[in-house]
């Protein structure tokens, strides 16, 4: 039986909310969003927790799709070093024109946990640490939204 979700209301507790479920990944990590979100990924623990992560098997996948990049570039967003450095485990890819209205953000976590806003200006919304129905229908979206997205030549590293 799936676990009820949690409403969440405020960046800090989407901040602690997001670093708790990616300490409990194992396996994969989706993020979809309009930017890689400051709030929620640029800080020390989080990203000690991504690079752990991703550093933990060559199977383990983050995933992050987003509408644009600059605003994360300009601002030295500690996530796409880490892309650089670990290229056959995190990307960072853009969405397709097509998908450029949506509003909302989500992260998934393996086939089980999510947490979900409606829009990526305020920190408001729901997070479950153990819901595989939601999960899985927050992936097929997430699935559709990267297979339309290309990769983000801003955040690549160029081998010169």
């Amino acid at each position: 039986m799936p676990e009820a979700p949690v409403h969440f209301d405020g960046r800090e507790q989407a901040r602690d909310l997001t670093l708790s479920l990616v300490q409990q990944a194992k396996k994969r990590i989706c993020f979809f969003g309009t930017t890689l979100d400051s709030v929620l990924f640029n800080h020390a623990d989080c990203l000690e927790a991504i690079s752990t992560f991703a550093r933990r098997t060559p199977r383990t996948k983050a995933q992050f799709i987003v509408h644009n990049t600059q605003q994360a570039l300009s601002q030295g967003h500690g996530l796409i070093g880490l892309s650089q450095k670990l290229t056959s485990s995190i990307a960072i890819e853009v969405t397709d024109p097509q998908h450029r209205q949506l509003t909302q953000y989500f992260l998934l976590i393996d086939d089980m946990a999510y947490l979900f806003g409606q829009h990526v200006t305020r920190y408001h919304g729901r997070v479950s640490f153990d819901d595989v129905s939601e999960t899985r229908q927050l992936q097929q979206l997430f699935e559709q939204i990267w297979a339309h997205g290309h990769p983000d030549l801003l955040t690549r590293r160029l081998a010169l």
